[in-house]
């Protein structure tokens, strides 16, 4: 069976999908590994994307910068109650199609971060059983040097490590806090903060970590940064899908989520490699937060004369 690669992206840049689709096609050929990225008409889809294979699929997602202020009404009017209902079951087994429709409409107006969870659903209630492993994962800071995925598919649902934790690091402990309070950050304090921009396992333990993560967010769609919801639910011991945490840089992933990660990676002509053995890593994120790691996958998916794989 073929591995599948699924993203989101609306509002973005053409060249951030073209460097990203680039790079994943110069390792993984499309006879190995389909690449879907849900999008919408709004999203400026460069013609190359298809002369490399990338597949579309479409989300109902709308949100764009300004939107919250013009949905601040429309929220508090429909979608808190609607939230609200849609979560009692009673409700849920008398009027499927009024919560299959607050879906939609969730996904229409949440933050891309929110809404791209209820898009994966769709995606691989549909379509997850023509692959065996599937890879979930950002789209405008990720690029591909490698194949990310085992040869024999693990049990389990990768998370990745950003050696971040919670209480030391100021983005997830700030987010954490404002989401969950004073007295859940401490419960979690010295824990690490996990990153949600990519995952990776076998495609029914993932469509349930998907499932589970979508519910959540129908549930409680407002005020909580995406990553410290995934934090609160995975710490809290919500997420029912068999996970394990892969070490970053040393994993197929390397989360470059702060400048002292650096100095565990090479940058060299070739490209980014970990600094301990000198091996390729196959999946670089956040590469654009640092000159080094943004000027080599510039050098190398930037350009629109590459090889792909066969």
């Amino acid at each position: 069976m073929k591995h599948l690669i699924l993203g989101f992206a609306t509002n973005q840049e053409a060249e951030h999908l073209l460097t990203f689709a680039r790079s994943v096609r110069r390792s993984l050929p499309p006879a190995v590994c389909d690449v879907v990225i849900a999008t919408n008409a709004e999203q400026v889809v460069p013609p190359e994307l298809h002369e490399l294979g990338i597949s579309l699929f479409s989300t109902t997602s709308c949100y764009r910068p300004g939107s919250p202020a013009r949905l601040k009404l429309w929220n508090r009017v429909l979608m808190r109650p609607a939230a609200w209902l849609c979560s009692q079951p009673g409700f849920a087994r008398r009027f499927p199609e009024m919560v299959a429709g607050y879906r939609v409409v969730a996904e229409a107006l949440l933050h891309p971060h929110i809404g791209r969870w209820m898009a994966y659903e769709r995606f691989l209630a549909l379509h997850g059983s023509r692959y065996d492993q599937v890879f979930l994962t950002d789209i405008r800071d990720v690029a591909f040097q490698g194949s990310p995925f085992p040869d024999v598919a693990d049990a389990a649902v990768w998370l990745f490590s950003q050696d971040a934790l919670f209480g030391q690091d100021a983005c997830d402990t700030g987010w954490y806090e404002s989401a969950y309070g004073a007295e859940a950050l401490s419960a979690v304090r010295g824990k690490e903060a996990l990153c949600i921009g990519t995952v990776l396992g076998p495609t029914a333990q993932v469509a349930r970590f998907t499932s589970e993560l979508a519910a959540y967010f129908a549930r409680e769609p407002f005020g909580r940064v995406e990553q410290a919801a995934f934090n609160w639910l995975y710490h809290s011991g919500a997420i029912t899908a068999k996970t394990q945490v892969m070490r970053n840089v040393e994993g197929p992933v390397a989360t470059l989520s702060k400048p002292e990660l650096l100095n565990r990676i090479r940058v060299t002509d070739s490209g980014i490699l970990r600094d301990g053995d000198g091996t390729l890593i196959p999946v670089v994120h956040m590469y654009d937060r640092h000159a080094p790691t943004a000027a080599a996958i510039a050098r190398l998916f930037g350009s629109g004369h590459m090889t792909p794989a066969t």
